[in-house]
């Protein structure tokens, strides 16, 4: 009843009055859904950032994380191995001390780019803490590892430079056959290992592979 009552009011306008107001209203509508993208664009990006870090733009532990919890459920049901690589910058406190923090952050950022450049669209390049970072790589066993971690620690070596000094990075590489384990407990295994590495030298990598038989690790 209201909107009929309304309505015989437009009728009872002049004609350019009434143009004026649908035009008002045109305008208004136009600008509500302009708001509401905008809106919807703030709300994503908000999202996005909370998952990434502030410097590399690689996932953050946060993101990695629920990552990799939901890639130890996917491949412990499709009974697929599940590969996580530990790496950490060598000697980057030296970069940082002769060369300043900016010339580290480059480092940072450029070591992001060699390992995002030479992964899957599908793996996970994460930046954990100041100079580690950790690569999920699902689907991915001993051999195939192998070859991805060879590929980062070329692409680092050759593209990486502080200075005039190349960039070399130590990794840990866990492999799990049967994932089973925390995200925890993959974590701390490759961590291990990236110290293990680190303990025999710079640009160096450790392997372990965890099958059915030999199902338990050192944490």
């Amino acid at each position: 009843m209201r909107l009929l009552n309304l309505l015989n009011r437009l009728e009872q306008l002049p004609q350019h009055v009434v143009f004026a107001l649908c035009l008002l209203v045109t305008v208004l509508l136009i600008l509500v859904g302009s708001l509401a993208a905008r809106l919807r664009y703030v709300i994503r990006r908000a999202g996005l950032l909370s998952r990434s870090d502030d410097l590399t733009g690689a996932a953050n532990s946060k993101a990695l994380r629920e990552r990799l919890e939901v890639e130890i459920n996917r491949c412990s049901r499709s009974g697929r191995p599940l590969t996580l690589a530990y790496i950490d910058c060598d000697r980057f406190k030296q970069i940082n001390d002769t060369l300043g923090h900016a010339a580290g952050d480059q480092v940072l950022k450029s070591i992001v780019i060699a390992m995002q450049a030479n992964t899957r669209s599908y793996d996970v390049v994460a930046r954990v803490g100041g100079d580690e970072f950790v690569m999920l790589l699902p689907e991915t066993d001993e051999k195939a590892a192998r070859a991805a971690i060879d590929r980062i620690q070329h692409a680092v070596s050759r593209d990486v430079s502080a200075g005039d000094q190349p960039v070399s990075v130590s990794i840990g590489v866990f492999t799990d056959l049967h994932p089973t384990n925390s995200p925890d407990e993959m974590l701390r295994a490759a961590d291990r290992l990236m110290y293990a590495a680190k303990r025999k030298g710079t640009g160096l990598a450790e392997y372990e592979v965890r099958s059915v038989e030999n199902a338990g690790f050192e944490g």
